[in-house]
């Protein structure tokens, strides 16, 4: 059993493995053990699953450096910047120490 890629990967030489047959073996396990996963939640699960799987794990560096790099985002249908200051919480702050005592 595979506990670990990178176990596998120290062990690959030793144990006579070719380095594609470990990655085919630790793709095989990483993405079997989240097929039993999806199958025991009761989540769908079809025979392109692991292809989705795969493709969304590829992705994921680039979608990690937009989500780095940008200040924009989405959040349940609500477009949202990091960068522009909210008017309510704005509102919220202490006012300048000039407009506490009134007219001078």
């Amino acid at each position: 059993m595979i506990a670990h890629p990178l176990a596998n990967l120290i062990g690959v030489r030793p144990s006579g493995w070719s380095p594609f047959a470990a990655a085919l073996a630790v793709l095989a396990a990483w993405y079997g053990a989240e097929c039993v996963l999806a199958r025991s939640a009761g989540w769908h699960l079809g025979w392109r699953s692991p292809l989705a799987f795969l493709a969304r794990d590829l992705a994921m560096p680039a979608i990690w450096t937009a989500a780095w790099l940008g200040d924009e985002f989405e959040w349940r249908g609500t477009s949202m910047s990091v960068s522009t200051p909210n008017p309510r919480i704005e509102a919220l702050k202490d006012p300048a120490p000039e407009e506490v005592g009134g007219a001078t």
